[in-house]
């Protein structure tokens, strides 16, 4: 999973696995557009039944899941 913050990335992280095009919201952007957003990405692994947005509090990430299930519930 990604999130969207203001660390740099490795040239090591960018050839991972876990490589951030594997999101289809940030693999449908353009080359220009997707090199803008990609220094400030930042991969984050999130234990099972993690909280990643609650009502009436401020979203302070916005994540980009490479695998794995992420619910919404309303």
């Amino acid at each position: 999973m990604f999130r969207r913050s203001q660390s740099l990335i490795s040239t090591q992280w960018i050839t991972s696995a876990k490589h951030p095009m594997k999101n289809k919201l940030l693999s449908a952007l353009s080359k220009e557009e997707y090199k803008r957003l990609l220094p400030n990405l930042e991969a984050v692994s999130l234990p099972v039944r993690q909280v990643i947005y609650a009502p009436n509090q401020l979203i302070e990430y916005v994540y980009f899941p490479t695998d794995g299930i992420i619910s919404g519930v309303a």
